[in-house]
């Protein structure tokens, strides 16, 4: 996070963090989510988030999040049945190497998938 925040680039920047809530973690992360936009670290040292550098936290639940974290942040809930296989589908296809078997395993998924599970 120091290293985005010191960046002296007017250019938009994201800092995605993926994994569970912890109590603690989330209670320290308040600062940088409200108006003055500093985190302080243990050793004291306080890092400024400017104005380009925006935040996405990707979390399983909110069961650890205090209201105060859940008030400063915007949330969009997305349930997984929602999805539907799509998603996981080009998740693992993206994962492969050879651009050519990717583009077979979409076909094929595109084709056949939806028959096989009978989604219409």
């Amino acid at each position: 996070m120091a290293k985005v925040c010191k960046m002296e680039s007017k250019d938009e920047r994201w800092l995605i963090l993926d994994g569970p809530v912890d109590t603690y973690w989330i209670e320290n992360m308040n600062t940088v989510l409200d108006d003055n936009k500093f985190l302080t670290l243990l050793n004291g040292d306080r890092i400024m988030m400017p104005t380009e550098v925006g935040i996405l936290i990707e979390v399983d639940d909110l069961s650890n999040a205090s209201p105060a974290t859940i008030s400063r942040c915007g949330m969009i809930f997305i349930d997984e049945a929602d999805l539907g296989w799509v998603p996981y589908a080009a998740s693992w296809i993206d994962r492969k190497y050879d651009p050519e078997v990717k583009e077979y395993l979409a076909d094929l998924f595109e084709k056949w998938f939806p028959r096989m599970i009978r989604v219409k």
